[in-house]
């Protein structure tokens, strides 16, 4: 016996009236390898194969089938008939015409027809009766058939390394021509990122790209929606697979699944898998999706996550990318295949801010200062990052920030400089999946309106990802200790002022005595 994998159940709606209307009745033939097959699927690239269970005579209305034998895509060597009998409505049958007659009247039966599609799919002759090529456009077409009852299916192993692909639950039919719509489910997919500035309060959901300060929580959004033909299959594997950049670190407490408005049981409905063993980051498995009680054709199964933004994100426009797909059941007849979806990307991208501190006088590294760096969130002020000095500690460099109204503050002066005002500005910049396409920095007031005085310039590189400017302190003013004028006279001008004064109160003093002598 020619053994399958797995074997799914038949569209029986599709085929009921069909295997009713084999009932064995004594006409005359009206076609010979004259029939055809038209098969049309909203799917491109499946190849069909019809096997000819029964061979006979067709009436002229093209519904019933006479003079039944067994066709040629079906080996009668072995135990067909053994394994035929063996389920109880056709223990009695001796013949193919037998068999037959059992099916027509057990048509609505589809447990019976299930089990007999089953026993048939383990004897179906090595080469098909006939078969289709490969279609783009979803209509296929197999010619030259002689009159029967046939057994139509995909090429095995003909869609698996085909994205967004279903295969064919199997179809029975009864050949004169024939045009046979095939209903084809497949689920769909999406993952998405939230973009948030802090300091306005504005977020945007559905992104493809986002950029974020590290040490953000960052939040991502999964959607798949279940195959419209779930009904097709007795088991159905549902697994997300999810890759995130290194620079983020997946939150595992935050991880919320809902069908629809319904939350999902963790270990009863799903299973969150942390060590898988490819290079996901995270899996969320439904072994069975038919088990979960929310669940049904068409239905929409949601994932949200956060994910921290660490200090080993990539700067810049290359950004920190997210991967994610889902793996799904392609095969009613074989449930062991799986499919899976086109890879989503999303992208988490973050900035450098670069200050060069400078002389004003000739523009020379400064050493000396120290800065803090706060970010407007929520109405408030928050410092947001230490900076990193290089360049003899004249070069300060903020890893991480991302845009909204930052503030920096020198807060340590360089020895015999005047300090500077805190200077807040403005980080604008827009991304998308591909990259950041532009990145800019605006001097402002501290409430983010436009500055009032000769603003600060910045250097924005979008695909370094890089936010430069030259802080210039002036010197402090110094009264000379040397040179033609010094400090001597100053001295010598003192003394002389303080002698006079004495030698006036003496004066004064003699005058009065005088004057009291008289």
């Amino acid at each position: 016996m020619k053994t399958k994998k797995t074997f799914k159940r038949i569209a029986i709606t599709a085929t009921a009236a069909i295997i009713a209307s084999c009932a064995i009745v004594p006409i005359a033939s009206t076609s010979s390898l004259a029939a055809e097959i038209n098969i049309t699927n909203s799917q491109s690239d499946h190849t069909y194969e019809a096997y000819q269970i029964f061979a006979g005579t067709l009436s002229s209305d093209k519904t019933k089938l006479s003079s039944i034998t067994w066709g040629t895509g079906v080996k009668t060597n072995g135990n067909l008939m053994t394994d035929i009998k063996g389920i109880s409505q056709f223990a009695s049958c001796q013949t193919a015409a037998d068999v037959a007659e059992k099916l027509g009247e057990n048509n609505a039966n589809k447990a019976v027809v299930d089990a007999f599609l089953t026993v048939i799919s383990g004897y179906l002759s090595d080469s098909p009766t006939g078969s289709t090529n490969v279609q783009a456009d979803g209509k296929y077409t197999i010619s030259g058939l002689p009159d029967g009852y046939y057994f139509i299916k995909d090429k095995d192993d003909s869609l698996d390394d085909k994205e967004s692909k279903t295969y064919t639950d199997y179809i029975v039919e009864v050949i004169g021509t024939k045009t046979i719509n095939v209903k084809s489910g497949l689920p769909t997919f999406t993952k998405t990122v939230g973009d948030v500035n802090d300091s306005d309060g504005t977020s945007a959901d559905g992104q493809t790209s986002a950029d974020y300060d590290i040490g953000d929580s960052v939040p991502f959004h999964l959607e798949a929606t279940v195959d419209s033909e779930l009904a097709n299959y007795t088991s159905y594997q549902f697994t997300i697979h999810d890759t995130l950049a290194p620079g983020l670190t997946i939150e595992e407490a935050s991880i919320v699944v809902k069908c629809g408005s319904t939350a999902l049981s963790k270990g009863t409905d799903y299973n969150v898998n942390l060590s898988t063993s490819d290079s996901d980051t995270f899996d969320i498995v439904f072994p069975n999706l038919k088990n979960v009680a929310a669940v049904t054709a068409g239905s929409t199964i949601t994932v949200d996550y956060t994910a921290k933004l660490g200090s080993n994100a990539v700067i810049g426009g290359t950004g920190n990318p997210n991967t994610a797909y889902l793996e799904y059941s392609n095969n009613p007849n074989d449930l062991s295949k799986t499919g899976k979806t086109p890879e989503n990307i999303v992208k988490v991208y973050t900035y450098d801010l670069i200050i060069d501190k400078i002389k004003a006088s000739d523009s020379s590294a400064l050493a000396g200062a120290e800065f803090k760096l706060e970010k407007k969130v929520g109405g408030s002020w928050t410092t947001v990052q230490t900076a990193v000095k290089i360049n003899g500690n004249a070069t300060f460099t903020f890893d991480g920030i991302d845009d909204g109204l930052y503030k920096l503050t020198e807060t340590t002066i360089p020895d015999g400089y005047n300090g500077i005002d805190p200077i807040c500005f403005k980080v604008e910049a827009a991304h998308d999946e591909n990259g950041v396409t532009s990145l800019s920095a605006t001097q402002t007031e501290e409430d983010g309106s436009a500055f009032s005085g000769t603003a600060l310039s910045f250097a924005c590189s979008p695909n370094a990802g890089t936010i430069e400017a030259d802080i210039k302190n002036q010197a402090g003013s110094e009264l000379p200790s040397t040179g033609s004028i010094g400090t001597t006279p100053f001295y010598v001008g003192g003394g002389i002022l303080v002698a006079a004064a004495g030698v006036y109160i003496i004066v004064r003093k003699r005058m009065k005595n005088n004057d009291n002598e008289k």
